[in-house]
């Protein structure tokens, strides 16, 4: 199963292969979103984004929405949780947009 570490967080848990990776944060009490977890996904398009440090091949392709809201930020290893299916061990670093 694929392992899945949260850097800032401090978390590591297993998924099931292909699993979303926006449910399995939640799943683990984990949010995408930081300071702004209650009203973020209603506000901002874009607000589930995290930063994939390592296992970057692991994920699935971007989709049209990562390409569209993401543009650029995807070439620096930014991805749409809510969008991404993992497939093998990875380690990302949760509410991305407000430290950049």
């Amino acid at each position: 199963m694929p392992v899945v570490t949260v850097q800032n967080e401090a978390l590591q848990f297993e998924v099931e292969a292909n699993a979303n990776l926006l449910e399995a944060l939640k799943k683990n009490g984990c949010s995408p979103y930081g300071l702004m977890s209650k009203f973020a996904p209603f506000l901002f398009k874009g607000a589930d984004d995290v930063l994939v440090i390592e296992g970057r091949r692991n994920l699935s392709e971007p989709t049209e929405k990562e390409k569209s809201i993401l543009g650029p930020r995807l070439d620096e290893n930014f991805r749409l949780a809510g969008e991404t299916q993992v497939n093998g061990d990875i380690e990302i670093h949760t509410a991305a947009r407000i430290k950049v």
